[in-house]
């Protein structure tokens, strides 16, 4: 539903809603190992190769930004929102350098290929 992409000569981010969130239209990435999660999950994509790095401070402070939104307007306790690993055990996305954890204020941080199950 969302991509976030980071400029590299710039370091700017950039949140882009795609068509399935304009839309309202399902998501396409939840069909998990038995677990249909597309009808009631908001994907979140980070553009990045976040094995060895984490992502730019300005395109974390954007995921943190639009996630923060998603869960104030959309009613989302931190307890459903996952990174695609803790979904499906056979990925590994967002990678090791990507830094995830609750913040003091109970919003979930968290990494690239976000699910939000709601």
């Amino acid at each position: 539903h969302f991509v976030i992409r980071c400029d590299d000569r710039t370091g700017r981010a950039e949140v882009v809603p795609t068509d399935r969130w304009r839309q309202q239209l399902d998501a396409s990435h939840g069909q998990i190992y038995g677990y249909d999660y597309d009808g009631t999950s908001i994907g979140i994509c980070l553009i990045g190769d976040f094995s060895t790095a984490a992502p730019p401070r300005d395109q974390y402070s954007s995921l943190y930004t639009l996630c923060q939104g998603l869960q104030q307007r959309l009613n989302i306790s931190k307890d459903y929102v996952y990174l695609r690993s803790e979904m499906d055990r056979y990925s590994n996305s967002p990678g090791p350098a990507f830094p995830a954890e609750d913040s003091e204020d109970g919003w979930r941080l968290f990494r690239a290929d976000i699910d939000v199950i709601l």
